[in-house]
């Protein structure tokens, strides 16, 4: 059988998004301490309603991460009452930090509006 697949790809540039990689020394700790770094910096410019959101591909890098940024965190492991409740606190602004720091399990493909930053560690 042929394959028949037509890739469709849209016009990357956009206005209103920006795209940059940040290259660190390959360490779990130097990868860690440039995305809170990166975190501390996007604090400061993102408006009140704006929230961010990290992804980690582990969950052990999400509850570390977490703890260094003192944010909510969305996981798994967690009961399904507890990612509804934390997720809801984020989205409510009601959490003490507007950001989010997320394995998979809260998908790539969120569409909450005042999502205005994400880094993927």
């Amino acid at each position: 059988m042929v394959n028949k697949a037509v890739i469709i790809r849209a016009h990357t540039a956009k206005r209103n998004i920006r795209y940059r990689i940040k290259r660190v020394k390959p360490s779990k700790a130097a990868v860690e301490d440039g995305v809170v770094v990166e975190i501390f910096e996007l604090k400061e410019l993102i408006c009140n309603f704006q929230k961010g959101v990290v992804y980690c591909r582990f969950i052990c890098e999400c509850e570390a991460l977490t703890n260094k940024v003192k944010c909510g965190y969305y996981h798994s492991r967690l009961l399904i009452e507890s990612r509804r409740e934390m997720l809801q606190q984020w989205v409510d602004n009601k959490a003490d930090n507007r950001w989010i720091v997320a394995t998979s399990g809260l998908g790539i493909g969120i569409d909450i509006e005042s999502i205005v930053a994400v880094i993927h560690m």
